[in-house]
């Protein structure tokens, strides 16, 4: 059958200088009862090709025990990426 979904999305990012930069991205659909989610993103390159990642993502997501029976699941993940470059500096 038809359907349709409205799917709507925002980023943004901002450069504190050129070492650390933020971005956020936040997503909205009406796929499954108006779902929201967000990914926060902060990033610091302590040097070249070398840098540390602060996430935070928070979202709905929902499943369905039967059809037409969502439950709402509320999602919320932390993470710390590092990425390290052991060439030489020079």
């Amino acid at each position: 059958g038809n359907f349709d979904i409205d799917l709507t999305g925002l980023q943004v990012s901002y450069a504190f200088n050129r070492f650390l930069n933020a971005s956020t991205f936040i997503q909205a659909d009406t796929a499954q009862t108006q779902a929201l989610s967000a990914n926060i993103r902060l990033r610091w390159t302590f040097r070249p090709d070398s840098d540390v990642y602060v996430i935070y993502n928070l979202g709905s997501r929902f499943q369905a025990l039967a059809a037409g029976n969502p439950i709402n699941v509320r999602q919320q993940r932390f993470a710390i990426k590092i990425t390290y470059s052991w060439s030489p500096q020079g």
